[in-house]
């Protein structure tokens, strides 16, 4: 609950208590989290109704039939798991996708679903990555983490200083936060989606003029 502080609810209702370690306590949650709340009241209220929902979305309007609400603990940031049309004209719901509720806006039920469409789940694809390391030990600690959260992703050692990884996933872009982790001595292979080397490289450049560096990335 936005507000709520276990640590100082504890402390006053058993004053009395020896100060010991809080069994969980709450950090980091930021004010966009409490702004959301109102948003996802209304999309659990639609999903609970069988109800179709239009929002607007980076600009843009949207009619979707809301399935369920996801929170990536890893990011921090909580999306809907809904279904769309394939194009505005069409009148069947038949596509999946999620979409971050922090960029939803002017959320309004609109009418009631009478059956469950079939959905097409969003087709999963490679994503080939490569990983620079200076020694042995630093390889094997990269090993370690990549197998740490992707551990079906398949990894081949060049013997010159760099990890080839291909992995799986659906969305590029929400591997963006551990990818992060690894900068700078992750990129992109040749051939690779665009927007996320585009993705990368901003980031990277954004962080160097933090320090007050221009840097002239390739």
């Amino acid at each position: 609950m936005p507000g709520y502080f276990l640590e100082q609810s504890l402390r006053a209702r058993y004053p009395a208590a020896p100060c010991v370690e809080v069994p969980c306590q709450f950090k980091h949650m930021t004010i966009t989290r409490i702004l959301d709340d109102d948003v996802l009241y209304a999309l659990a209220c639609c999903i609970a109704e069988r109800r179709a929902v239009r929002f607007r979305y980076r600009g843009k309007g949207v009619l979707a039939i809301p399935l369920r609400l996801i929170t990536d603990f890893e990011s921090g940031r909580q999306y809907l798991l809904a279904i769309r049309k394939r194009c505005t004209v069409s009148k069947r719901f038949t596509i999946a996708q999620s979409y971050r509720i922090d960029f939803m806006q002017e959320v309004q039920p609109a009418r009631t679903i009478k059956n469950q469409p079939d959905v097409t789940l969003p087709e999963r694809h490679t994503l080939q990555l490569a990983f620079r390391y200076d020694d042995e030990r630093g390889r094997d600690r990269l090993i370690y983490r990549i197998r740490e959260h992707e551990p079906k992703a398949t990894i081949h050692d060049d013997g010159l200083g760099t990890l080839h990884v291909a992995l799986e996933t659906v969305d590029d872009l929400k591997l963006m936060p551990w990818l992060r982790t690894f900068y700078p001595i992750v990129r992109v292979e040749k051939d690779g989606p665009a927007h996320l080397a585009e993705r990368m490289k901003i980031d990277i450049e954004e962080a160097l003029k933090h320090y007050g560096i221009r840097p002239a990335l390739p």
